[in-house]
C-alpha cells in the first residue's frame, strides 16, 4: 500500500471514523449502484460487506473503522 494512502486512511480516534462521517454511505442499494459489477458476485447486503461502504469524498470502497484527516462529522437528524 502507497504511503500517502496509509497516511490519509490511517485510523486514530475513535469517534472520527468512517461510520460517522458524513461522506460515508454503507447502503446496500447505493453500494449495487456505485459498483454495478457487485451483483455478480453477490450482492450489497452480502455478509461479507459488514458494514463497509463508499466514501464519497476519496471514491474508495472503505470500512466504518477506518478513518481519515478529511473527517466531516454527520449532521444530526432530528
Amino acid at each position: 500500500m502507497r504511503a500517502w494512502w496509509r497516511q490519509l486512511f490511517r485510523s486514530g480516534d475513535p469517534e472520527r471514523n468512517c461510520a460517522r462521517c458524513a461522506h460515508f454511505d454503507a447502503d446496500p442499494r447505493r453500494m449495487e449502484q456505485a459498483s454495478p459489477g457487485l451483483g455478480s458476485l453477490s450482492s450489497g447486503y452480502g455478509a461479507v460487506r459488514g458494514g463497509d461502504g463508499q466514501c464519497a469524498r476519496h471514491g474508495r470502497y472503505v470500512a466504518p473503522t477506518s478513518g481519515c484527516r478529511d473527517f466531516t462529522p454527520r449532521r444530526s437528524e432530528g
